[in-house]
């Protein structure tokens, strides 16, 4: 669920950049933490591929957070 905002490119709207930067935040604190990065990389590392792959979409807002 948190990954979502990164992967899924139709849901553009005019809260769209407001989910980008929330989604960014939990994955960034995820990260930070033994069990978040463990939750990451349950099921075979879905989630962490999906956010990797999402870096290397076309959209530069998707991988520009400020």
């Amino acid at each position: 669920m948190i990954v979502s905002a990164f992967t899924d490119a139709y849901s553009r709207g005019p809260s769209y950049e407001e989910r980008l930067k929330n989604s960014a935040r939990v994955i960034t604190l995820l990260l930070k933490s033994w069990t978040g990065i463990l939750y990451l990389c349950a099921n075979e590392g879905r989630a962490i591929r999906s956010v990797v792959e999402a870096l290397r979409l076309p959209y530069d807002d998707t991988r520009r957070m400020d």
